[in-house]
């Protein structure tokens, strides 16, 4: 860090703290809105309409790795302990 004559940081090294917090900040609220965005009753039509297209591309050998890349918060039903 560059200090000035004073002893203080200079006011460049403020701008970049300040800008690394709205950057971390509009990040996590992006989290954020994509959690509430998922609990939404918009999820639920959405994966309603969209969900069969969603399963042909799934079930089609060259386009399986589009849907495993993109959408791989897709819920599967398995046999697990934590889950049954």
């Amino acid at each position: 860090m560059k200090k000035n004559n004073n002893g203080e940081n200079s006011s460049s090294d403020k701008t970049l703290t300040r800008s690394a917090f709205w950057a971390s900040a509009a990040f996590y609220g992006l989290i954020a809105l994509e959690f509430f965005y998922m609990f939404s009753p918009f999820a639920a039509y959405f994966y309603g309409v969209y969900g069969p297209g969603l399963e042909l591309l799934a079930a089609g050998e060259r386009t399986s790795r589009l849907i495993a890349f993109f959408m791989p918060h897709i819920a599967r039903e398995t046999q697990s302990f934590f889950i049954t």
